[in-house]
């Protein structure tokens, strides 16, 4: 049988291999959320640029269609509506 200050070493030691653990685990686990966080992030930031980008096309397809439709009303000798 160990001694009695084995024991309290051993029962020492234990703990502070559980509270390191504890530690690595809690570190482990908010590298893991800060990780799916930032991709998260860029995954929502991807979504809003496409969003805004397909908006402006949208816009400069209407703006070029009423330029388009000038310029053919122009063409054929009509008289545009901006005139």
């Amino acid at each position: 049988e160990l001694p009695k200050d084995a024991h309290q070493d051993a029962a020492a030691t234990m703990a502070q291999f559980q509270y390191w653990l504890s530690v690595l685990g809690l570190a482990i686990f908010l590298g893991c959320l800060a990780v799916w966080d930032a991709l998260d992030g860029f995954r929502h930031l991807r979504g809003y640029l496409a969003r805004v980008e397909s908006e402006e096309l949208e816009q400069l397809h209407r703006q070029l269609g009423k330029s388009g439709a000038q310029f053919k009303a122009q063409a054929n000798g009509k008289p545009s509506d901006s005139d």
